[in-house]
């Protein structure tokens, strides 16, 4: 059997080695708690890194974007200005038509009133 004094030398033993143990546990949850929180907070500025090129590239694109945009709608916007006086344009080409019409109607009229048939034709005086 154990005497007391092996029994207190035991006890002695197991409680520096389980305090060695607790030690170098502590310094090695010390150690990873410096080594994550180093971790995350190079984490935390790559992830701020990463955001704000994405955020400086979705501007130069959206900025491209943009510029095509306006230059689209300034082109579609000179188009249908000029359908625009086009069409006017036509409108009126028609009207002058007429009016020439009309007009080349009355001078061949005066001219069988004077004497001179359609299809004699006209020569201007020298």
């Amino acid at each position: 059997m154990l005497t007391d004094d092996d029994k207190n030398w035991i006890t002695d033993a197991v409680v520096t080695a389980i305090g060695a143990a607790v030690s170098g546990l502590r310094q090695e949850i010390s150690s990873s708690a410096a080594s994550l929180n180093t971790l995350m907070t190079d984490l935390h500025q790559s992830t701020q890194r990463e955001i704000h090129e994405l955020r400086t590239d979705f501007t130069e694109r959206f900025d491209a974007i943009d510029a095509r945009l306006k230059l689209q709608a300034g082109l579609i916007q000179s188009g249908a200005r000029a359908l625009a006086r086009f069409s006017e344009y036509s409108e009126n080409s028609e009207s002058r038509w007429l009016d020439l019409s009309r007009s080349v109607r009355t001078i061949e009229q005066k001219l069988q009133m004077n004497g001179v048939p359609p299809e004699a034709g006209y020569t201007p005086p020298a």
